[in-house]
């Protein structure tokens, strides 16, 4: 049986978010925030974000600013989602 990456999210006052368990940042602004996961992908939204951390060998991120949204995507409804934007 394989060995499954253990995936925290620890959200802050919705301006601070802590995040482990990534293997990538896909894409990130100001608005939104793209991260890979062993399963799949996290979608982060809000304004004035930034990524203060993120360390690709602890798979750890740190994300400042005002947080709306957090949303788990899987591997196939993300590429869906991402055709949708263009």
């Amino acid at each position: 049986m394989e060995s499954k990456v253990e995936q925290n999210v620890f959200l802050y006052s919705r301006s601070r978010l802590e995040i482990s368990g990534v293997l990538d940042v896909c894409e990130f602004t100001e608005l939104s925030v793209e991260l890979s996961l062993e399963d799949g992908y996290l979608g982060i939204d809000g304004e004035e974000l930034k990524i203060d951390y993120f360390s690709s060998d602890s798979g750890k991120v740190t994300v400042h600013g005002s947080v709306s949204a957090i949303t788990y995507y899987q591997k196939s409804s993300f590429s869906k989602k991402k055709k949708r934007r263009s």
